[in-house]
């Protein structure tokens, strides 16, 4: 326990022997580069996980777990994984993984599971939430501020659409050798339509799973494999069900080609291989796109330095 902190001040203690060789101006140039503001929050992070391990709030959220999930492995494990998704999107992932360690080992050991099942679960998923948000992980809020002090500002917002959706890439992350896994899940909520040919028209929930194989074959051309599943919007007529429920596995593949940052020229097919036969489900589409967001025009500015 006592290791880490020691091997922390010792190499703090040489870096001070050491910057006692170097030139004033350094000194002066590294106080005036060093990210107090990213250091103390980090800093604060920690210690507030270690005031919550001492005052016995982690052994509460254990026992909370364990009287409110049961005794079944596939629940603890749905539960502690979602839940470490959702709350490491907004609790940086290192000191969240540290608080949590104590809590899956107390936790299994109250309902008599092991604690590798537990413990694999909530280590991938940290991975996962700390890149839905700017505060999620110690490398976001570092690269946010260095981004900052090139006068480059990127919102909560505008990194959470980036990085919500799950995606993981397989090998370098370099354009035109990326290969990724996307898998985005979606519902639908349908209101009610009370002039539908004078009747009133419902429609349930419409469950959507849609996943991509996608590899760069340039820097500007890449290919993807598609998969669609969607499930539900029962039609009811006057509260009567009228027909079945869309119950289909779409299948196909994706082209694009980036003419510019913001121009792409994009073809696709796509076609139902299982469910309701009697969906016309082919469609080829040749589309033209153009985006532009500010966040481009700020990678683009940042690219020219």
């Amino acid at each position: 326990k006592w290791f880490g902190g020691a091997a922390c001040v010792a190499l703090a203690g040489l870096c001070v022997v050491l910057s006692r060789f170097a030139h004033k101006k350094e000194h002066r140039w590294v106080l005036r580069h060093y990210d107090v503001g990213t250091t103390a929050f980090l800093a604060g992070i920690f210690v507030m996980v270690g005031m919550l391990e001492r005052s016995g709030v982690i052994q509460s959220m254990a026992l909370f777990l364990a009287d409110h999930i049961g005794s079944n492995p596939l629940i603890a494990f749905n539960i502690i994984v979602w839940g470490s998704v959702a709350l490491s999107a907004f609790i940086d992932n290192v000191p969240y993984l540290t608080a949590m360690i104590p809590v899956v080992q107390v936790f299994s050991d109250t309902i008599g599971i092991r604690v590798e099942l537990l413990a694999f679960g909530i280590m991938i998923d940290v991975s996962l939430g700390g890149n839905i948000t700017p505060v999620g992980a110690s490398a976001n809020i570092v690269a946010v501020g260095m981004l900052k002090k090139h006068d480059i500002h990127v919102s909560f917002g505008e990194f959470a659409r980036i990085g919500l959706p799950f995606t993981y890439h397989i090998g370098p992350y370099v354009p035109g050798y990326r290969t990724s896994v996307e898998i985005m899940p979606s519902l639908f909520l349908f209101g009610s339509n009370d002039d539908f040919l004078g009747n009133k028209l419902d429609n349930d929930l419409l469950y959507q799973v849609e996943g991509h194989v996608t590899r760069d074959f340039t820097s500007h051309f890449f290919g993807s494999f598609d998969l669609l599943y969607r499930n539900g919007a029962q039609a009811q007529i006057d509260d009567v069900e009228l027909g079945e429920k869309l119950d289909v596995l779409s299948a196909g593949f994706t082209l694009d080609y980036g003419v510019t940052d913001n121009v792409g020229l994009r073809v696709s097919y796509h076609s139902i291989v299982e469910g309701d036969s009697d969906i016309d489900g082919d469609m080829f589409r040749i589309n033209v796109n153009f985006g532009w967001h500010p966040l481009i025009e700020k990678i683009k500015k940042l690219g020219e330095e």
